[in-house]
């Protein structure tokens, strides 16, 4: 590895978290050389003009594999029980999808904590059917363990995604890391410390917000477009320019 940071002319990393770890390992190599490419997500994608919200029921959608040993759905699956214990909204109309492949656990902990009937496990689906349940999404949800130090620069790739969905984002997710960042500069993420208690506030109010008629905030445009994937091919092809030694191309606009 060090080998071949030092004989590159660009190193590329997806968070600036991980860029900074880059450059406290190889702090011989100018700072220069290491890069941000975020991941991102195709604008032409999410266009589904009459997905709509189901105008019956509050559904939240987990798009991806859950791995619970990172991913632990039980303060989730808690603050889903204790929703409907507390009146804030009819059981029959609560629902959680996981859209993907979860692990054996993540059923298993469905069932222990009295929510098997409120989760909705769909396995694989395609992806132009995942998109559509974003879209059509009352609260998307994304898991990190906020307690896992590790995990701070990590953004999962549905949080792109999610963004061009212009959906609220409820993100149980290390405090100070690059999700949240990412989540509070959108504007339209709740961004959880991973407490039961704190689960359950969010979701009850955005329940709350749809039952008023408030309607559900978009993240701000600049952040969004930042990750469309044309924008980040552009960006890319500047630096393959840059290393190449062809004249620097324009930005991409």
């Amino acid at each position: 590895e060090r080998r071949i940071v030092a004989r590159a002319d660009l190193v590329v990393t997806v968070t600036e978290d991980w860029r900074r770890e880059l450059m406290d390992q190889f702090p011989d190599q100018p700072a220069k050389k290491f890069r941000v490419l975020p991941n991102g997500y195709e604008p032409g994608e999410f266009v589904f003009a009459a997905v709509q919200p189901d105008p019956d029921r509050f559904r939240l959608v987990y798009v991806g594999t859950m791995y619970t040993e990172s991913q632990d759905p039980s303060p989730l699956f808690q603050a889903l029980a204790r929703v409907t214990e507390q009146g804030i909204i009819d059981r029959a109309r609560l629902g959680l999808e996981i859209v993907g492949r979860p692990d054996a656990q993540a059923r298993a902990l469905a069932q222990s904590h009295g929510v098997e009937d409120l989760v909705n496990f769909t396995g694989f689906v395609s992806h132009e059917e995942a998109i559509a349940r974003q879209l059509s999404a009352d609260l998307l949800v994304v898991i990190l363990d906020p307690a896992n130090d590790r995990l701070r620069g990590c953004i999962p790739g549905k949080v792109f995604e999610y963004l061009a969905a212009s959906r609220p984002i409820l993100g149980i997710v290390p405090p100070g890391g690059e999700t949240a960042a990412l989540l509070r500069a959108a504007g339209n993420g709740r961004v959880v410390d991973g407490s039961v208690e704190a689960i359950q506030q969010a979701i009850a109010t955005a329940i709350a917000e749809r039952r008023d008629g408030r309607a559900a905030a978009a993240p701000r445009r600049e952040v969004a477009e930042r990750f469309r994937y044309d924008r980040l091919a552009g960006e890319l092809a500047v630096w393959l320019n840059e290393v190449s030694g062809l004249e620097r191309s324009r930005p991409w606009r």
